[in-house]
């Protein structure tokens, strides 16, 4: 009886793609418990159109923040103090996406580094 079988996956090259944001999920780590944000994206344009790409990000939204960074650029302005912004604010929309490779458990995977308003 067959439990597994292990599928083929080549991570996507270094660059800059075009994907449409799909959702951001709420997740809770196995390691400690803590929440985060898990972020999916699908490439929609190129060679490796209909790949789905993924970035994990804390639930910090301050200034500094990456997922802060992210939502000002996909929304190309700054938020005012105290503003909210739901899932449904930001799927669907066309973003330049910033692939990167890393190394983790002796794997390489791809990983979303930085996400930017589409620029056509």
């Amino acid at each position: 009886m067959t439990l597994w079988t292990a599928e083929d996956y080549e991570p996507l090259p270094p660059g800059l793609y075009v994907g449409k944001l799909l959702d951001i999920e709420s997740r809770e780590s196995a390691k400690n418990g803590d929440e985060y944000r898990r972020w999916s994206w699908d490439v929609i344009e190129g060679p490796f159109a209909g790949r789905k790409v993924y970035a994990n990000t804390s639930t910090n939204f301050g200034p500094q923040a990456k997922p802060r960074q992210w939502v000002e650029n996909i929304l190309d302005r700054k938020l005012a103090a105290g503003e909210q912004i739901g899932v449904e604010d930001l799927v669907g929309g066309k973003h330049h996406l910033m692939i990167e490779n890393v190394q983790r458990d002796g794997r390489t995977f791809d990983n979303v580094s930085a996400v930017h308003k589409y620029q056509g």
